[in-house]
């Protein structure tokens, strides 16, 4: 492959994700369980392939050695009635520096994250926490000591648990394999002071092998706020090149539009603000979904190798997709152009998962902000109906290429691609191509005015054969040895068929009574005949 690749049982996969936070729906909106499944309806209409979703430890864990998988339980069963893959964000010790509350704590605080004797407190207000483990006060009376040995030990020994129960639920519930991936912790760090990247690298990776350890493997990551991804990297890099390896697969960033000078500036940095550090896959793990430049950022970031999730779904955080009039969804007005990316981005899912901008990929107009001719792979250009409109080609094979436009456009196709033909259509699950309609091609032209995926390819002419042999097997009979890339006719001279013969390229025997016939197209005439 051309760049690192994220695989679901064991075929490549690109996701299109966002994050939906039910748990803050739940615990600080008060959304029933129906409400939320209609979220996870919608979350499917919208194109996503993948739902990111926070599990709690407290959620699975209430009570010290009493696990209830009632909560878990609801998402899988959600996400493999709506064809969704999920990413389970594992909120165990550590979130932002600290043990949070499962609702918000000046609403409907409810309960910490973690039970009661990983960390107990009577109120949002109060100071007066405990542990069995280590506080460290000198950062927060909610900040866990990372350096406790059996602290990461008793979350490692939750989480596998919690995989295997995946992997019991999994088996019987159709093996539709609905996690395909785990987030461990959230922006890890600590409070007035940070945790050494050593330190915190070491305690993720031992957690994380609560997921290699376990009978449901997938990968594992770690989210990032923008001024420690790069040394976070660096360090689980080098844990993965020492005799302790890491089982922390990659390290992300969570980036948002605030941090940066100007719209063009973070857009700019959607290709460059993961760095490319050994075998680290490149990922922006949150991005302000309200954002109206947000479905334009997701096509930068594939400029830059790059998966992307957006945060988040809805009516939480200041940061969600879509707004709310109380429990009813409110669209924004930039829904339909994620919509649009989404469906070209699943259309030719494993070559997106595969192919690296520049190489075999290209992405036009990834700012969203030209309407000029742009030149890119192997001579195709692209001209954009809107200045928002973006455009993908990929190399499928020397001889074919995706063009993938998100709406109005003109691709333009090189001299060398003279004749070509044309058809729409979508890769499959097989990553074989299913035609859908021809497409015209008009003066190397191809015109789109809807989102969708056209394979050019070389036009093919295919000149049938037949190869005739007469053989005499024994008085009064004989017979033909045919071979030919088609189906062919023989005929008597009256012009009657006699026989139809699939020869699939192979020589096949015919028996027929001596005389004289006609192959195929009463081209080839055969005299049988006796000794």
């Amino acid at each position: 492959t051309q760049k690192y690749v994220l695989r679901v049982t064991g075929t490549p996969f690109y996701m299109t994700n966002i994050q939906l936070r039910l748990d803050l729906l739940r615990y600080s909106e008060e959304w029933s369980m129906d409400l939320c499944e209609k979220l996870v309806a919608q979350v499917a209409a919208d194109g996503f392939n993948t739902v990111s979703v926070p599990v709690h430890w407290y959620e699975v864990e209430p009570k010290k050695d009493r696990f209830d998988w009632t909560i878990l339980d609801s998402y899988l069963k959600l996400v493999n009635k709506y064809g969704l893959k999920m990413e389970m964000l594992w909120f165990g010790a550590n979130s932002g520096g600290h043990v949070q509350w499962l609702g918000r704590p000046n609403k409907n605080a409810v309960h910490l994250r973690t039970p009661d004797y990983v960390l107990y407190s009577p109120s949002p207000s109060s100071k007066e926490t405990t542990s069995e483990f280590t506080i460290r006060r000198d950062m927060s009376d909610y900040t866990l000591d990372i350096a406790d040995d059996r602290l990461r030990e008793r979350e490692t020994y939750v989480l596998k648990e919690v995989m295997n129960h995946i992997a019991d639920w999994d088996a019987a519930n159709e093996k539709k394999h609905p996690v395909i991936g785990v987030q461990i912790n959230n922006e890890f760090i600590g409070m007035r002071t940070t945790f050494p990247n050593s330190l915190a690298i070491s305690y993720l990776n031992g957690v994380a092998g609560a997921v290699k350890q376990s009978d449901y493997v997938v990968w594992t990551r770690a989210n990032c706020v923008f001024w420690n991804v790069a040394g976070r990297i660096q360090e689980n890099e080098a844990h993965r090149l020492s005799g302790e390896k890491t089982n922390l697969d990659f390290v992300g960033i969570d980036t948002y539009r605030h941090h940066f000078a100007s719209d063009a500036s973070f857009i700019a940095s959607m290709r460059n603000n993961v760095p490319y550090v050994g075998k680290n896959f490149r990922m922006i793990m949150e991005i302000d979904a309200k954002d109206a430049n947000s479905p334009i950022y997701q096509m930068a970031a594939l400029a830059g190798d790059k998966s992307f999730d957006y945060y988040n779904f809805c009516v939480v955080d200041g940061n969600a997709l879509y707004s709310n009039n109380g429990m009813e969804l409110v669209e924004r007005a930039h829904i339909g152009l994620v919509r649009q990316r989404n469906k070209i981005l699943n259309l030719a899912n494993q070559d997106f998962a595969l192919k690296s901008h520049g190489k075999g990929l290209y992405v036009y107009n990834y700012a969203g902000k030209s309407t000029d001719l742009e030149k890119g792979l192997d001579g195709i250009a692209y001209f954009p109906g809107t200045a928002s409109s973006q455009a993908v080609a990929i190399r499928h094979t020397n001889e074919d290429y995706l063009l993938l436009s998100t709406s109005t456009g003109n691709i333009n196709l090189p001299a060398s691609m003279d004749g070509w033909k044309a058809t729409a259509g979508y890769m499959n699950e097989n990553n074989e191509w299913v035609s859908e309609s021809d497409v015209e091609i008009i003066n190397r032209v191809i015109k789109f005015t809807a989102p969708a995926c056209v394979k050019v390819s070389k036009e093919v002419t295919s000149i049938p054969f037949v190869h005739v042999e007469s053989v005499d097997i024994r008085p009064g009979r004989g017979g033909l040895l045919v071979r030919a890339d088609h189906t062919i006719g023989i005929y008597n001279l009256k012009g009657e068929l006699e026989v139809n013969v699939n020869a699939n390229e192979t020589y096949v025997w015919v028996s027929l009574p001596s005389g004289y016939y006609v192959v195929e197209n009463r081209k080839i005439i055969c005299l049988l005949y006796t000794s």
